[in-house]
């Protein structure tokens, strides 16, 4: 496929510490392109797209027996897009890999849907949850938008929701936007989880509403503790 599999912290924002790994596929050569079969990988075509996740699946999965074998405890994170989950043969192939997997406690998977679009059904989204509830798995809502999180009237069968940090908003917008969706994740005992904090004051800000989780440039700076000497990265897709 001409892709390696590299994984990034997820932080707790309160604890300023790490406890999971999320996966990020990249090209193993700047010069290479992405390959499918005997075809360019075309990230527009829905098919091509769920064949990739497929892989990455297996490679999270892969990596997750690594880090039980090395005596770690590490959840590790992959995802997978609305659009490929909500297909109803896509959806098949997907929860049947999820299935095969040996999942272990102590590395336990957390599956993202990832671009849930603004819109979306709440019991659609409930729908999809009770349909992928698997052993040693926890599920994550990553929404295209703040805005676009409904507002749960049922109990979610999901561990975190969450978005990208507003960027279009002023700061006093922003924040309350932010408290908004903590206080909805609050009372559905979800996490509330914020990706791209790359600067101090979104990491700041972020803090001040008490998101929980969070991943970014601004966080580079910490250290992860208890995660040392962990299996070698990258990991080579097939």
């Amino acid at each position: 496929l001409g892709l390696s599999a590299n994984f990034y912290p997820v932080w707790d924002l309160q604890k300023c510490e790490s406890s999971s790994l999320f996966f990020s596929a990249v090209p193993s050569r700047a010069d290479r392109l992405a390959v499918i079969g005997a075809h360019l990988f075309d990230p527009n075509d829905p098919k091509q797209v769920a064949e990739v996740e497929m892989l990455q699946l297996d490679a999270v999965s892969a990596y997750a027996s690594r880090i039980a074998g090395a005596m770690k405890v590490c959840a590790v994170g992959v995802g997978v897009s609305y659009e490929t989950i909500s297909a109803f043969q896509a959806r098949i192939r997907y929860i049947t890999a999820l299935q095969k997997l040996r999942l272990q406690p102590e590395t336990p998977l957390v599956l993202k849907i990832d671009k849930i679009p603004d819109g979306t059904p709440a019991a659609r989204l409930g729908e999809l949850a009770a349909m992928l509830r698997m052993p040693n798995m926890r599920l994550a809502l990553e929404f295209q938008s703040l805005r676009g999180i409904p507002k749960f009237e049922f109990r979610v069968n999901a561990t975190a929701l969450g978005a990208n940090y507003p960027r279009n908003y002023d700061r006093e917008t922003t924040i309350k936007l932010i408290r908004t969706t903590t206080e909805l994740a609050a009372s559905h005992k979800l996490l509330m989880v914020l990706t791209h904090l790359d600067n101090a004051d979104a990491l700041q800000v972020a803090q001040q509403c008490n998101v929980r989780m969070g991943s970014g440039a601004a966080l580079s700076s910490l250290q992860l503790t208890g995660l040392e000497n962990l299996p070698e990265l990258p990991l080579q897709l097939p």
